[in-house]
This record gives C-alpha cells, sequence and structure tokens, in this order.
C-alpha cells in the first residue's frame, strides 16, 4: 500500500462530492482521506442547485439532494469527532435568485459557510462560461460579478478569482485592470482570496507567451503583493484522493511572492454563517 504523504497545511475548505456531476466519491471517501493525511479542518463545497435559469444545471447537485447531503456530512462527524467537517456551497451569486436562494438553502441553520466563484458571466444577455471569456467586455462584467461577492458580506473567500485567466490568454493593461479592481475590493472588504490547488492539476494552456497554467496566474498574485489581502488556499477536490492536491504548489504561490496566509481558523470565527448574516 502506497504511503500516505501528510498534507503541508492542516485544513481544506473545497471539497466536491459526485453530486455536481463532475467529481468523484462522497463525504465519508474524503473525510477518511483527509484524516489520513493529517488534515484537521474539511470544509464540503458543493455547487448548489440553480434552477430558475437552469444555469450550469449539469454541473451541479439537484435540489432533492440536499437533505442528504447535510446528513452525509452529519455522519462523517460521527465517524471523524477528531476533525471539524463544515458544510457549505461554492456559489456564483446571482442578484435576480435571491429569494430562490433563500427560500432553498440560505435559510438553513446547518449551513457553515459558503465560498463565492465566478463561474459564468451575463454578457450582452447571454450567460457566458468564463472559460470562453476572451475580450475586454468579459473581463469587466467579471469584474462586477466577482465584486458582488465580495461585497456582500456572504462570503468565507472568494475561490480562484484569477480564472478569467483561462480565456483571457495575454497580461495586458486590461488583465491587469481587471486584477486590481479584485485585489481593490478584496482589500476594502476584508475578504480573503483563494490560491487555487486544482488549476495546479490541470494541463498547461498555450498562450501567447507560451504554455502557462489557467490558473492560478503568478502575475496576479504577484500584483497581489502589493495590496493589503489574505489569501486561502485549498485543493478544490474532485475525488478522494485530491483532498491536498496542489497545496504544496499554492505554498509555493505564497512564498514567492510574500502573501499573507489567512489561517482558516480565525477565517471561520470570524465571518458569520450566511444563515446568521441573513437575520442579524
Amino acid at each position: 500500500m502506497k504511503e500516505k504523504i501528510e498534507s503541508v497545511q492542516k485544513y481544506n475548505l473545497h471539497t466536491h462530492t459526485y453530486r455536481c456531476k463532475h467529481a468523484e466519491g462522497d463525504v465519508m471517501e474524503y473525510a477518511a482521506e483527509a484524516s489520513e493525511r493529517g488534515i484537521e479542518v474539511l470544509g464540503f463545497s458543493e455547487h448548489p442547485p440553480l434552477h430558475p435559469e437552469d444555469i450550469w444545471t449539469p454541473f451541479r447537485m439537484e435540489e432533492d439532494e440536499l437533505d442528504d447531503y447535510f446528513q452525509a456530512i452529519s455522519d462523517a462527524r460521527e465517524q471523524f469527532p477528531q476533525m471539524k467537517i463544515l458544510a457549505g456551497f461554492e456559489m456564483d451569486l446571482y442578484p435576480g435568485f435571491k429569494s430562490y436562494y433563500e427560500d432553498t438553502f440560505l435559510h438553513r441553520e446547518d449551513l457553515d459557510y459558503l465560498i463565492g466563484g465566478v463561474h459564468w458571466i451575463k454578457y450582452r444577455g447571454e450567460w457566458m462560461w468564463i472559460q470562453k471569456a476572451d475580450t475586454a467586455g468579459h473581463l469587466i462584467e467579471y469584474v462586477k460579478e466577482i465584486t458582488g461577492l465580495i461585497e456582500s458580506g456572504l462570503m468565507s473567500f472568494i475561490t480562484h478569482p484569477d480564472s478569467f485567466a483561462y480565456g483571457y490568454l495575454e497580461w495586458d493593461a486590461d488583465a491587469e485592470a481587471c486584477s486590481r479592481d479584485i485585489l481593490s475590493a478584496a482589500e476594502e472588504y476584508n475578504v480573503p482570496l483563494e490560491i487555487n490547488g486544482y488549476g495546479l492539476r490541470k494541463p498547461d494552456i498555450d498562450t501567447p507567451a507560451g504554455p502557462r497554467k489557467a490558473y492560478p496566474l503568478n502575475k496576479f498574485w504577484e500584483l497581489a503583493s502589493g495590496y493589503d489581502v489574505t489569501v486561502v488556499c485549498n485543493s478544490d477536490a474532485h475525488r478522494p484522493g485530491d483532498v491536498a492536491g496542489g497545496l504544496d504548489g499554492c505554498h509555493r504561490i505564497i512564498e514567492q511572492f510574500h502573501l499573507k496566509h489567512h489561517p482558516v481558523a480565525e477565517a471561520m470565527k470570524e465571518v458569520s454563517s450566511p444563515y446568521k448574516v441573513l437575520n442579524r
């Protein structure tokens, strides 16, 4: 049997299960792997249902899976009492869906946290997957969406804030302006930004400047060193074996650009649960 290598950090707050339709495994399998890796805080962040306009439904959980999702997390807590296991969601925040969010899952007292991530933008009335966004106009819409997440007060952190670089291949004045707008908002609202390990596990993409990772984008994090922002590192695991995947590379980015690592224990204490935010 292959020896398990202990994780470079003691937490992972970005974990998916089979329910999102593009990941493998269930809560108990991830928890078992995390326990072997020495992880002390494990957060599940499934993509929640978004049925009102059927956006990205092939890549997110169904509404009728919500109770089972929370029950699976509760069962894992009993099985692994030494580990703090949290129930969360990774979500885009579309203003027109606010009442649906609240009625469907934000009202739940067993929801511990949310992480914000932009996967779709609305450009000229049409929804566009962020990986297809390749113009300055697309970047403007991306900034609107991501700053909305930051300003909402609901998000514990923002995941892969640099994922615009998946489709926007050049580092130019528009890419820099987009990055600075995101960093300025994160600084103003004191919302941590995530260095995402899943991007480090993906193949390089071809750009005019040569091959690179789609994200994390070094130019973005180099800029981040000039702002008073904090960062968290997560694996963005889509299978149990990746529950600590890419975290060593994320930490190398922290060291390379002298970034401020936000301790997860403090992050979870400082950010109220979505239920408390909505009802305060």
